[in-house]
């Protein structure tokens, strides 16, 4: 930040308007008599900058000039080749917000900037400077009692002015804080250290050889033991499933039985139905026979009445048979379904059997490995 003017009324020995312009000096001096104004000027600008001033700090009012009610300051300066203009200004009972502009150079203009409360204008100032009022007057401006005791001072006092301004006690402090840290990692680590010496005191090449051994050890067992656990669990598997197969063997052995003997009775009703038909087609024909050959006959017709009931009482008869034949038919398939069934039954448990048998060997070698 460089000032290039700045423009001071109603602040201690400025009543009227003074004007300072700064644009074409590369390095300048204040001087003047006890009570010209030289720390005003400084007071001016950092007012301007921040509300604030090192002799009254925020009491900005104290700065006004006896029989004055109100200060004005305006500044303008640069920063990274933008110039800015603030203006500020305060009374006795009240203060009106401070303005902020920057010159626009291709409109040749000052255009305000959108900032209208206090809090904002001092906010967009530090991020302007990268700084705030704390460390503008301990880097930028040094107060004029410390700048003296600054140039005649002893080492010492040099030092505890620039700790002042500065603030590196911070760093003093920090560092006294990383040495604590420092102080207790240190005692952890000896601590720590200790501790291990005591517990691998017998950590020889031996001992560790025979730990790796053990645990190879526990390993074998451990793995033994899970396979004993698959075994029994295949075992157990396996009973069930010989369990089904024998059930299913037994129901297959079964129906074969049942079915044979609902086929021997179909058959006989079928053998008895077709004896019972013939003999009434017989009786029919030879009705019709003697029918043809004589004349008719009331009691001659009355018989083949009864013998046409008969013969459709026979056609009922052979429905009834041609039925029993659907049956058998079916009971023929039962009989072969079930013949598969106990086919796979069997072979169902012969594989029950061998699986059991297996289970049995892996279950005496998992014993045999615990053991």
């Amino acid at each position: 930040m460089r000032p290039t003017k700045l423009t001071v009324q109603g602040l201690t020995a400025f009543r009227k308007p003074v004007e300072v312009d700064f644009t074409d000096l590369d390095l300048f001096a204040i001087t003047g008599p006890t009570g010209a104004g030289k720390s005003s000027l400084v007071d001016a600008i950092t007012y301007a900058l921040f509300g604030q001033a090192p002799r009254v700090g925020r009491s900005v009012r104290e700065l006004i000039s006896q029989g004055e009610d109100r200060l004005k300051v305006s500044l303008e300066f640069t920063v990274r080749g933008d110039s800015y203009r603030i203006f500020r200004e305060s009374g006795r009972k009240s203060q009106r917000p401070p303005q902020l502009e920057r010159f626009d150079k291709a409109a040749g203009e000052w255009r305000s900037e959108e900032v209208d409360r206090v809090r904002d204008t001092n906010a967009f100032i530090e991020r302007l400077l990268h700084m705030d009022y704390e460390a503008f007057i301990r880097s930028v401006l040094l107060p004029q009692g410390e700048f003296q005791e600054f140039l005649a001072g002893d080492r010492d006092q040099r030092r505890r002015v620039l700790d002042g301004l500065l603030r590196l006690g911070v760093y003093g402090d920090m560092q006294r804080a990383a040495n604590a840290i420092a102080a207790r990692q240190n005692q952890d680590a000896t601590r720590i250290a200790a501790r291990l010496e005591g517990e691998l005191a017998n950590a020889t090449p031996a001992a560790l050889k025979e730990a790796k051994k053990e645990q190879a050890d526990r390993q074998a067992e451990a793995k033994k033991a899970k396979s004993a656990r698959e075994a029994l669990e295949g075992a157990r598997l396996t009973a069930e499933t010989l369990s089904g197969a024998r059930d299913q063997q037994r129901t297959a052995a079964a129906a074969p039985s049942t079915a044979e003997k609902g086929l021997s009775e179909a058959k006989e009703a079928a053998q008895t139905g077709e004896a019972k038909a013939e003999a009434v087609r017989k009786k029919v024909a030879a009705l019709t026979e003697r029918l043809e050959a004589n004349a008719f006959d009331a009691d001659e017709y009355l018989r083949y009445r009864e013998a046409k009931r008969i013969a459709d009482d026979l056609t009922e008869d052979e429905k009834a048979l041609a039925e029993l034949d659907r049956e058998r038919g079916t009971l023929d398939s039962q009989v072969t379904a079930a013949t598969a069934v106990a086919e796979k039954a069997a072979s169902a448990h012969e594989k029950a059997e061998k699986a059991a048998s297996e289970a049995d060997e892996a279950l005496d070698a998992a014993g045999r490995a615990h053991a």
